[in-house]
């Protein structure tokens, strides 16, 4: 390598690093205007013959508002009032945890703090960001600049996506055909992940959730939250909070809220995986449960509640990378 070379190598370098630097504090939302892009692209593809390029991406973003950015942030604001409630019922001692702590002391022949530790972690996750104005300000700022952001590149990512595929693949020194099944094997993914797990997940547990809110369960958008990431496990799932929550109505003097519970479980709920995971999982989909919720959690402590999706994603891309790599190794 010559002089200029490694001078434009170390300078470009040099502003990769910057670059990053200046995104860092918004990745969470470049990342979801990439998955919310991705997730629209067929639609997008029928409508640009039909209404032209700007217009049908337009038409797309707007969609997208009303039907997952407005939805999100509601549901985010019910979330972390519910568990800020809930954290103050467990110090008030509402919320009684005597019988499964003695439980688990006895078990584990330890004391077993339920109470404290499930205190600390509601109120860490959801309280410290508005313990001070400066965190109120912050957020507020972040939102302000984040979603417009967001949603700027969403458009562009709709409409020019294809073009910066083409650009990816000719800046790329991987031979051609690798680079061709390299994204090939990265949207198969993606997809499979995002429709035929993240998607069916968060259905579920909203499906369960509206349950919990028109039955009377208190805190119904903490325990939502709950279900969704209980249902990307497979024979886990949602039944772990409804169920319960069914039998403490019926054991509470509410009976018959209780049994309705159930018979919605059991039936809508439970109709909502049967029916949407065919539906939804494409070839491909066949990706280790480990990983998915590995990148869920991941994802989550990473990035916060859009996490959920994200951390998936990138875990499913490096499995994909990892594929082509190793059967192309020869020929690289």
């Amino acid at each position: 390598m010559n002089e200029r070379k490694g001078f434009l190598l170390v300078l470009l370098s040099f502003l990769g690093f910057v670059m990053y630097l200046m995104m860092a504090p918004y990745l969470s939302y470049i990342a979801g205007a990439a998955i919310l892009a991705f997730m629209l692209r067929k639609p997008y593809h029928f409508l640009r013959d039909r209404t032209g390029p700007n217009l049908s991406a337009g038409l797309l973003v707007t969609l997208s508002v009303f039907l997952a950015v407005v939805p999100v942030l509601g549901f985010s604001s019910a979330l972390a009032e519910d568990a800020s409630v809930l954290a103050g019922d467990i110090r008030n001692g509402s919320v009684d945890f005597g019988y499964v702590e003695s439980l688990g002391t006895e078990l584990l022949g330890t004391d077993f703090d339920l109470e404290g530790t499930a205190s600390s972690t509601i109120r860490s996750v959801t309280q410290a960001p508005f313990s001070s104005f400066a965190g109120v300000v912050s957020i507020v700022a972040s939102l302000s600049v984040g979603l417009p952001l967001m949603l700027f590149l969403e458009f562009y990512l709709i409409r020019d996506g294809s073009d910066l595929v083409e650009w990816v693949i000719e800046f790329s020194p991987l031979p051609e055909d690798t680079e061709r099944e390299l994204i090939h094997e990265v949207s198969l993914a993606m997809s499979a992940v995002l429709r035929g797990h993240i998607l069916v997940a968060v259905a579920q547990g909203a499906v369960a959730g509206l349950g919990l809110l028109v039955f009377g369960i208190e805190a119904w958008a903490f325990w939502t939250f709950v279900m969704i990431l209980l249902s990307v496990i497979p024979l886990v799932g949602s039944v772990l909070v409804w169920f319960p929550a069914a039998v403490y109505l019926s054991v509470s003097g509410n009976s018959q809220a209780g049994i309705l519970l159930a018979l919605y479980g059991f039936t809508v709920v439970t109709l909502t995986d049967n029916v949407l995971r065919p539906f939804l999982v494409e070839k491909g989909s066949d990706l280790s449960v480990a990983l998915i919720v590995l990148g869920l959690f991941g994802g989550i402590t990473l990035m916060g509640p859009i996490g959920i999706f994200i951390g998936p994603v990138i875990l499913s891309l490096f499995r994909s990378v990892s594929n082509v790599f190793v059967e192309n190794y020869e020929d690289l």
